[in-house]
């Protein structure tokens, strides 16, 4: 009976290690989003895109924790340090999301004016292409500067 005992111990120890880390990525995802927004604002797409692809690797992340937390069994667990955790790590996506919600209306601010401007351009080069630069026809015949049948 004390070798299940011990089993137990690591696996509640590994299980609160993992929620450990869930939390911490979970933090860490949360201080993305905020550098999402400040890219949003400054309409920095480079950097946008460099903190989405990092936001995206630790998702990964989370979502292997996930899958390790699922294959456990842990029933014996202190459920008091658990429970204290997991609302944590629920109190700070949740914050994500909101957060995550106000960055997409931003985004689709910012990807409406940029349609706007892109449609200005066309509209730009349209009007070149079919008023001060297209080039007219040719046609032969000839200029007469005078008043044919006239009394000049």
């Amino acid at each position: 009976m004390v070798v299940l005992t011990g089993v137990n111990d690591q696996t509640d120890e590994k299980y609160m290690l993992l929620l450990g880390e869930k939390l911490e990525l979970s933090r860490q995802i949360y201080a993305n989003t905020k550098e999402q927004s400040a890219a949003i604002e400054s309409k920095d797409e480079v950097l946008l895109s460099e903190l989405l692809e990092k936001r995206e690797k630790l998702i990964n992340r989370v979502k292997e924790i996930d899958v390790s937390i699922a294959g456990m069994n842990c029933e014996e667990l202190s459920q008091c340090k658990a429970e204290e955790i997991i609302k944590a790590i629920k109190t700070v996506f949740s914050d994500t999301y909101k957060l995550d919600r106000e960055n997409a209306g931003k985004a689709e601010e910012y990807q409406n004016e940029l349609r706007k401007s892109l449609k200005h351009v066309r509209l730009g080069k349209k009007a070149l292409s079919n008023g001060y630069l297209k080039v007219q026809p040719q046609t032969s015949g000839y200029f007469f500067d005078k008043t044919v049948g006239g009394t000049s």
